[in-house]
């Protein structure tokens, strides 16, 4: 997500519905809400990758298998995902 938001900001735009700027100003907001801690067998999942995660999840459009996009798109099991939203 970070190389869309620097590389090219308007189809950041077009694909999470908001500016990079009101991207960040929202991740600080509820940084310390849901930020999670790294364990000794896995990383933990960004608070920029979990806003993004959520943010594509409402502005798509939910159908049955509404997990399976983000999990392609983000690279993130659905069962991950699911928790995430």
């Amino acid at each position: 997500m970070s190389e869309l938001r620097i590389e090219d900001p308007a189809q950041f735009s077009n694909f999470l519905r908001m500016r990079p700027a009101e991207f960040e100003k929202l991740a600080c907001k509820i940084g310390p809400f849901v930020a999670k801690q790294d364990t000794k067998f896995r990383k933990a999942i960004s608070v920029q990758e979990r806003l993004a995660v959520t943010l594509r999840f409402l502005a798509s459009n939910k159908n049955s298998d509404s997990y399976a996009s983000p999990s392609y798109l983000f690279r993130i099991l659905k069962y991950t995902i699911s928790s995430v939203i």
